[in-house]
């Protein structure tokens, strides 16, 4: 259910993270300004460091979040962009599958609240004895 759909959005946004680097980097390499560069040359940030900052952008994208990495050139907001809208679809598939658990919590609980509801309404017509009553009810 969600727990399922929270892991394999969790895997989703892993492999995106890999692949905004991966951009980046490459457009670093190749003299391009990158959303990579602050961090190595200014800041001298590790890669560990880094491919967490990517995760992070991976699950803004996701979510209404923002964050201060953002594209720098031609490749990386072509795949920003191509991110985003695969991002919107997920995001509202995920949306949308908890609110239909949710429509299903809630008719269970009233079909259970309606039986229960008649069972106590045939106890009460049929003046079934206390004892009885609860023992049923319980």
């Amino acid at each position: 259910g969600i727990f399922r759909s929270l892991a394999i959005i969790a895997v989703i946004n892993h492999f995106i993270a890999c692949m905004w680097y991966s951009v980046g980097h490459v457009t670093y390499t190749s003299h391009d300004r990158s959303w990579v560069h602050p961090l190595m040359e200014i800041e001298g940030r590790s890669v560990s460091y880094q491919y967490r900052t990517s995760l992070h952008w991976s699950l803004t994208q996701f979510t209404p979040a923002s964050m201060e990495i953002v594209p720098k050139n031609t490749y990386e907001r072509l795949f920003a962009i191509v991110v985003l809208m695969f991002a919107m679809v997920t995001f509202s598939t995920f949306v949308s599958s908890i609110t239909n658990a949710m429509t299903t919590l809630r008719r269970i609980n009233m079909e259970n609240s309606k039986q229960r509801e008649n069972i106590r309404r045939y106890i009460s017509d049929n003046r079934v004895s206390l004892e009885l009553g609860n023992r049923i009810t319980a």
